[in-house]
């Protein structure tokens, strides 16, 4: 599967000179083996990686990949906006940093204290969002990557307000 981007490059390029199916009555009916998320989706994948630490700025955006069966840096691009559009266009880097942040946050729902300080500290990553907004140092692009972050956190912070951790259990009480 590895390269498979280069394959619905070609195939994308190709087909609209010729089919490539048994029977020309598929085109356009058969789904997509891999579908690319919806930008809203790759948004809260991005910016919880981001708030978790997976996701960072060192020579470039970038994570820890371990596809390969090694610890290796997967770099997205130099500036937030191309970072955000390369982890948009490639389907297995989107899948792999989703499945680094749904480990993060089922190991957070288990722990009541860092759940808690995970919420109070989103207020003080929202301001540092909006003063990126104000900073004229940044592109119009990179500015509309900044707002849409911010709007990831806040429903985030919603949903984690909202959030019971200890809903659930059942605690019998022992009679003696």
């Amino acid at each position: 599967m590895r390269g498979i981007h280069i394959y619905r490059e070609k195939y994308e390029k190709l087909s609209t000179d010729r089919s490539f199916h048994i029977n020309r009555d598929f085109e356009g009916t058969l789904e997509d083996l891999f579908p690319l998320p919806g930008e809203e989706e790759v948004m809260e994948v991005w910016t919880k990686a981001r708030a978790l630490g997976l996701l960072t700025n060192e020579n470039g955006y970038g994570f820890v990949d371990r596809r390969q069966g090694t610890e290796q840096r997967h770099l997205l691009g130099a500036s937030p906006a191309k970072a955000f559009r390369a982890l948009k266009e490639d389907f297995f880097a989107f899948k792999e940093l989703e499945v680094q942040v749904k480990k993060r946050e089922s190991e957070l729902r288990r722990d009541p204290q860092r759940l808690g300080e995970i919420r109070d500290r989103l207020a003080e990553t929202m301001a540092n969002r909006e003063s990126k907004l104000a900073d004229d140092g940044f592109d119009p692009e990179d500015k509309e990557v900044f707002q849409k972050e911010l709007e990831a956190l806040r429903a985030w912070k919603e949903r984690l307000e909202a959030l019971r951790p200890d809903s659930g259990n059942d605690d019998f009480p022992a009679l003696l």
